[in-house]
């Protein structure tokens, strides 16, 4: 078993946390060929091979993947020392001055670098790819994966998606429809107006999420939405 990162956006952790979402899509990176690589190897296999799912850079159904998310800490901003941008300018790093960190918005917060005031100590809003391991709170298990289309997804999908109609929000007891037009405004704020058009190939990983005792166990039991705390 090995575990990876990857990153959830806020409306994707909500969904998590409420027990919604079961699945996710990310692209498939394809080499010229139109053949995909296994990362760090010289193999690699055509989409329609049935061992492709091998080339998937999240794992294989059975390892875990850990949520990076937008968090909240306090800290400073120092300079490095001998260190410059590509343009040439001064590099600075976040130096966080408490270990515990907060999921819900601080009353005040500072987004980044302030740049008359970097070194007082205050709570920083950072971003998910800065987060470290130690930190996250969600830990997931991948149960199936699969490869196809972007447009291929149903109804059923979209809703494993994490993806809610009108009418489950507002309580009715009506059929769920258009899930998938809802998921395309979700794919298309994240990926760009033309990345639904484009119909790429995708990654399809099903996964359950796991509590802290079965992190520790090994053992594969999910979590009540209910459990599980929204902030630190």
């Amino acid at each position: 078993m090995k575990e990876r990162p990857i990153l959830m956006s806020a409306e994707m952790v909500r969904a998590l946390l409420a027990g919604r979402k079961t699945q996710t899509r990310r692209l498939v990176k394809l080499m010229d060929t139109g053949r995909v690589k296994l990362p760090g190897s010289h193999r690699n296999w055509h989409l329609e091979d049935p061992n492709v799912v091998k080339a998937c850079p999240y794992g294989l159904p059975g390892d875990r993947l850990w949520v990076r998310e937008t968090y909240y800490q306090v800290g400073h901003w120092e300079p490095v020392p001998g260190i410059k941008t590509k343009t040439g300018k001064q590099k600075w790093k976040f130096v966080p001055d408490r270990p515990a960190i907060r999921f819900d918005q601080p009353p005040e917060y500072r987004k980044g670098r302030h740049h008359k005031d970097p070194q007082t100590v205050a709570w920083h809003k950072r971003l998910a790819r800065f987060m470290p391991r130690k930190a996250s709170r969600l830990t997931l298990e991948i149960k199936t994966l699969r490869v196809e289309r972007l447009q291929d997804i149903s109804e059923a999908d979209a809703k494993a998606e994490g993806i809610q109609c009108p009418g489950c929000q507002s309580g009715e007891h009506i059929a769920c429809t258009d899930l998938v037009k809802a998921y395309r405004k979700l794919w298309e704020s994240l990926n760009g107006t033309d990345s639904w058009k484009a119909n790429p190939w995708v990654w399809v990983i099903e996964f359950q999420l796991l509590n802290k005792e079965s992190k520790k166990s090994g053992k594969n039991s999910s979590v009540p939405a209910f459990l599980i705390k929204h902030s630190c």
